[in-house]
């Protein structure tokens, strides 16, 4: 599985994906980029699946994707442990 690439002096790996038909690139922490995956080998399907479908439901309030994510990705994390903690800002992939 290709990784991404590490941006020189920080601690975020970029990626690429196209959102809406345009290229963008997405800048988190490696960490964050292993717990996306791992949550897409559970359900059957990649990264880019996973990330798209979060995004869409992403509130247009909500101006940073990445910022977004992480938060997405946290609850998503906990709620697999407690159905109870996920669904209202985001459903489920």
């Amino acid at each position: 599985m290709p990784r991404g690439t590490l941006i020189p002096g920080t601690v975020f790996e970029k990626r690429h994906i196209v959102l809406h038909g345009a290229a963008t690139t997405l800048a988190l922490e490696p960490p964050y980029w292993r717990l996306l995956e791992n949550l897409a080998r559970r359900g059957g399907s990649d990264w880019r699946s996973v990330v798209l479908a979060l995004l869409s439901a992403q509130p247009k309030g909500f101006k940073s994707r990445a910022g977004f994510l992480r938060l997405a990705v946290v609850k998503l994390a906990l709620g697999a442990l407690d159905p109870e903690l996920h669904g209202e800002m985001f459903p489920v992939p």
